[in-house]
């Protein structure tokens, strides 16, 4: 009463992986045009190359953020910037990394025309402000 018997367990299990094993292994092996790596290892690599810039950055705008606010040297501006990334997820991550910098926020996100508009407690450049979206787009798209 209530005994599963493992030899049919088992090919429930079996039988579904070897239907959809192949198009899920072709799918994640895709060549990337980086030395023919797998895309799947290619992205987590630019991942991992995000991660490490995105801390950097936070990081060197603190200092910064610090750096005006002792001495008074803060002009707040608006603005927008243009986006390579296409898909909505790389603009939502690119926005929250912009966020996450201490001196920056994101104020709105239009998906459709790729822009985002952004607050700075001091003007910049848009290389300044987003110098990982080419790793979120490695990443994501």
């Amino acid at each position: 009463m209530g005994k599963i018997d493992p030899p049919n367990h088992g090919k429930f299990g079996i039988f579904p992986t070897l239907i959809f094993i192949r198009p899920l292994r072709r799918a994640a092996l895709l060549e990337s045009g980086l030395g023919g790596a797998p895309m799947f290892l290619v992205r987590i690599g630019y991942g991992v190359v995000y991660l490490i810039d995105l801390a950097w950055n936070m990081f060197l705008s603190a200092i910064r953020t610090a750096a005006l606010c002792l001495r008074g040297n803060i002009e707040p501006t608006v603005f927008e910037i243009e986006t390579v990334l296409t898909k909505e997820v790389g603009q939502t991550i690119l926005a929250n990394s912009i966020t996450l910098t201490p001196g920056t926020l994101t104020v709105d996100i239009d998906n459709e025309n790729k822009k985002l508009r952004v607050a700075t407690i001091t003007p910049r450049s848009r290389e300044d402000i987003i110098p990982f979206e080419k790793y979120i787009k490695g990443m994501v798209e």
